[in-house]
């Protein structure tokens, strides 16, 4: 006992020491960091979490075989990652536009809206945003339009508005929205559109006076601790509440997490839960002409739960497994029928034979290992030349009259790249394409028409050139943050005086070619 209390007398003795000797320190200008919050998800097995590698390994192949550009996945179960892939140059840390999946997040702001009054799913349109109701007054069935109506595309218009329509559009998306005539009774009928969050985000805005995205911030979303998330705004300032979102592949499964959670965020309740039941569709249709779609979760009739944007952004619940999927890509294919052929439905049929232990899987776990860390989408550059590269070295190319304004193109030819350059009405635009390698920068190409009308100021790019003979240059341009691929072909006249150039493009709503335009 004696001894004890020695010992304990020299501890405390040491602790005072010690803390003089920082407040020595703290008095010199020591200034206190905050240390840095976690941002990044729990990791754990798929064995430990009773999915099959296998299971996943034979996923992969199938995206391969079936020809669907993924570029990443992530996947949870009991809120812990147990797996996660991404293709070369995509990786965790850089985001990645999500297209329509944005509305999840602008129904998620408007649920907050909701469970702390500032609206109600019968709120009218009009009531919010009275100014733009036409002199003449209301639309027919205008004045019927609620935020039910609009949160589960039901508001009774007839044609969809995409967000490459609105995009370039410079003037008022409000004025441009309350113009839209409505043919259909309210609640009766089902029509997706990208002008209907774009209301709802407008309406969050006048209510509480923050954008969507400043509102659900402060409400909590913060919490989930998203990294390089950005919401592109209207002209009007008003987060683009149908697409526009830049995030991570993890921030995206973050965000079906607190769904799958009913709202709850490491113990804090973000989201009503009632409100999360009726986002998701647990409780079936809210109006007579809703379909499986409530808040942008659809139901997919088989137990799972989809969220999803253009070209393969997908969020995945499964109920079932616990589990949640996160994905992006760039394609037109259907990657939900991969997850859910070669993943979740396996996985469900073991589980009702009572199968939950895959612990001897070790030679699918290491194959699975190797494969994912041999994903990529940037093919091994060849290398190549041609006689005209020396011709039109330096060269300024002159277009004739074409749609996509295009002035001028030249190439700056050196022995590992390809400097393409391109004047246009919106000024000189550069990207250096590696020979026999990949080269990387930031461009502010224009892309717009073949990028589903997104343009962003700087864009990061990977790029290579190959002479595919003695007169034709394909250069291929990848956008580590966009889902979009162009392909650039110039063909030459042999003696280099000429030059015609078409462009193409993996995915997109527009064209995915364009017509030649001839340069000389």
């Amino acid at each position: 006992m004696t001894y004890s209390l020695k010992r304990y007398a020299g501890l405390l003795l040491a602790i005072f020491l010690l803390c003089s000797s920082f407040a020595g320190v703290l008095a010199e200008g020591y200034v206190y960091t905050e240390p840095a919050k976690i941002v990044k998800l729990a990791r754990s097995t798929p064995e430990e979490k009773g999915i099959s590698s296998q299971y996943l390994y034979e996923m992969l192949n199938q995206f391969d075989l079936q020809g669907i550009e993924m570029h990443g996945i992530a996947i949870a179960v009991g809120g812990e990652v147990i797996f996660d892939a991404y293709w070369a140059p995509y990786d965790e840390d850089t985001p990645h536009i999500v297209h329509s999946l944005t509305k999840l997040f602008t129904n998620a702001a408007a649920v907050v809206a909701i469970s702390e009054g500032y609206l109600t799913l019968d709120t009218r349109m009009i009531d919010i945003l009275p100014e733009f109701v036409s002199e003449d007054g209301p639309l027919e069935n205008q004045d019927k339009v609620t935020v039910r109506n609009l949160l589960t595309m039901t508001a009774g218009y007839g044609r969809m508005i995409s967000g490459s329509e609105w995009r370039p559009l410079q003037t008022s998306w409000l004025e441009a929205f309350f113009a839209e005539p409505i043919p259909y009774e309210p609640g009766t009928h089902y029509q997706y559109s990208s002008g209907n969050p774009y209301a709802v985000s407008a309406m969050v805005q006048r209510t509480t006076g923050m954008t969507a995205e400043d509102y659900l911030m402060k409400s909590g979303f913060s919490a989930l601790n998203l990294r390089n998330f950005t919401w592109q705004k209207s002209p009007e300032g008003i987060c683009s509440g149908g697409n526009g979102v830049t995030c991570t592949v993890e921030d995206m499964l973050k965000v079906g997490i607190l769904f799958a959670n009913e709202g709850e965020w490491n113990g804090t309740q973000i989201l009503d839960s009632e409100l999360v039941k009726l986002a998701i569709g647990y409780g079936g249709k809210l109006t007579e002409g809703q379909d499986t779609y409530a808040f942008h979760w659809t139901d997919r009739e088989d137990g799972n739960y989809t969220a999803g944007g253009s070209y393969g952004q997908t969020v995945i619940l499964v109920p079932e497994l616990d589990m949640v999927i996160s994905a992006t890509a760039g394609t037109s294919g259907d990657n939900y029928s991969v997850f859910n052929d070669y993943l979740i439905a396996p996985t469900k049929a073991d589980r009702e034979q009572g199968i939950t232990s895959y612990e001897s899987e070790d030679e699918y776990s290491a194959a699975l290992e190797r494969k994912v860390k041999t994903l990529s989408l940037l093919d091994n550059p060849v290398l190549t030349a041609s006689y005209v590269g020396e011709l039109v070295d330096g060269k300024v190319f002159e277009a004739d009259e074409n749609k996509y304004n295009i002035e001028s193109v030249s190439l700056d030819v050196t022995d590992d790249a390809i400097v393409f350059n391109m004047t246009d009405n919106r000024g000189t635009h550069m990207i250096v394409n590696g020979i026999d390698r990949w080269a990387e920068g930031e461009t502010t190409m224009t892309g717009n028409y073949m990028h589903h009308q997104y343009q962003n100021e700087l864009e990061p790019y990977c790029a290579y050139a190959e002479w595919k003979d003695d007169t034709t240059l394909s250069l291929t341009w990848r956008y580590p943050q966009m889902a979009f691929v162009d392909g650039i072909e110039l063909t030459f006249t042999q003696d280099g005086s000429e030059m015609t150039l078409v462009r193409t493009v993996n995915v997109n709503s527009g064209e995915l070619i364009t017509e030649p335009v001839l340069l000389h």
